[in-house]
């Protein structure tokens, strides 16, 4: 039997040798097919610092498979509704685009780890700040 996808793109789920034997029926799905063009990045920011993240904001993601190569993305979409992370609190979802053409191995559900540019800030900021907000939240009453 022929297969065919009415997309091109790249095989993520699905063996041939898992189908050969097996009854199928129309509207099975047998494989899944993912395109790597329009290919996007989906961030989880921290919802202590989800208001320092703008659309239009610039940054740089680095794969777990190649630290060393990071590429260039811009903040598209701030997703607003907070997604409950367990102990370690609420995230916010930022749908960004990646500014480089896509390569033939990456595939969907690949991560790694991304920094957001927000300019220059002193060293007592960036080293305190989640500090000081920890320590005014605990104070609150």
């Amino acid at each position: 039997t022929d297969i065919q996808s009415p997309i091109s793109g790249v095989l993520i789920e699905g063996e041939r040798k898992d189908l050969q034997g097996a009854p199928v029926r129309k509207g099975d799905p047998l494989m899944k097919v993912a395109r790597i063009e329009g290919i996007y990045l989906v961030l989880s920011v921290d919802e202590r610092d989800i208001h320092l993240i703008e659309p239009g904001g610039t940054g740089e993601f680095a794969l777990v498979s190649q630290p060393l190569d990071p590429l260039a993305f811009e903040v598209e979409k701030i997703i607003p509704v907070a997604i409950d992370s367990g102990q370690a609190g609420a995230t916010f979802q930022i749908k960004a685009r990646l500014l480089a053409e896509a390569q033939l191995w990456w595939r969907p559900g690949m991560t790694g780890v991304a920094k957001i540019d927000k300019g220059d800030r002193p060293p007592y900021w960036i080293l305190g700040r989640k500090s000081y907000h920890q320590l005014r939240l605990l104070l609150w009453w």
